[in-house]
């Protein structure tokens, strides 16, 4: 408990260092809901957001710069698959720091049109929105609106019923690219990160240089070890960091060996 406390009471101090007008942002912090705009005091990007869990997304994306320390800093004409894009906090990292091709994957409409008003305002080129979500097969899912993050539920094969959100595996998300091939797949899903990668062949694997993830186990039946035996068996050096604050979250980087 006091380890947590301490870690909020760091964060709660890095936006307010971090950001322009602390205040608003702080009182922001602490409303579940709140639409507002905070704007990063280094690199001058300014981001809409809906309340805490979006203003939290930014501090780790820019602030904290998880996705850096926990994967891998983006370089010059990577491409990008951005899974769980939320309101466009990676996929602008990823952009400012040199990915010539970002594809965003965000099924949920309001932090869809939130990522398109975020990526206008700070005039990000390369990136592309697709309001589908990442599954073992292709299909149909339900988005459940009851979690504080919206969960896909029940994905139906194509072709039984054309209503609800689009899924698309990590293969056919791949064919759409150029070569078929990614430098940097990054997945913050809420547990989907599971049957996303469980779910996919070496064959699909190996066309993905780097992963990136935040691992959720607490959201469904399986855990992060069985994510690091199935990359390792893929090809792949995996490392993963806890989180500072919950034993149920924490980080995975994989790299393709060779």
């Amino acid at each position: 408990a006091l380890r947590r406390t301490l870690y909020y009471a760091r964060s709660a101090a890095r936006i307010a260092w971090g950001v322009r007008a602390p205040g608003a942002a702080l009182v922001r912090l602490l409303r579940p809901k709140g639409f507002g705009t905070v704007q990063l005091r280094r690199s001058g990007a300014a981001f809409s957001v809906r309340g805490a869990m979006d203003l939290w997304s930014v501090k780790e994306t820019w602030l904290d710069r998880f996705y850096e320390r926990y994967g891998f800093p983006v370089q010059l004409g990577w491409t990008v698959i951005d899974v769980g894009a939320g309101i466009g906090d990676f996929t602008m990292w990823a952009a400012t720091h040199g990915a010539a091709r970002i594809d965003a994957y965000e099924p949920d409409a309001e932090a869809a049109a939130i990522f398109l008003a975020n990526l206008r305002s700070n005039q990000i080129e390369g990136a592309t929105l697709l309001m589908e979500a990442f599954a073992a097969r292709a299909g149909f899912g339900q988005l459940d609106p009851h979690e504080s993050e919206p969960l896909m539920r029940g994905v139906r094969s194509e072709g039984t019923d054309a209503s609800g959100i689009p899924c698309v595996t990590l293969e056919q998300a791949l064919d759409r690219l150029p070569d078929g091939r990614c430098d940097l797949l990054k997945l913050d899903c809420e547990g989907g990160e599971f049957e996303i990668l469980l779910g996919a062949s070496r064959a699909t694997l190996q066309r993905v240089s780097r992963i990136v993830l935040e691992y959720h186990d607490h959201l469904t039946s399986h855990r992060h070890p069985e994510l690091v035996r199935h990359l390792r068996d893929s090809g792949y050096r995996v490392e993963t960091f806890s989180n500072p604050a919950h034993a149920y979250l924490g980080y995975l980087r994989a790299e393709r060996r060779g």
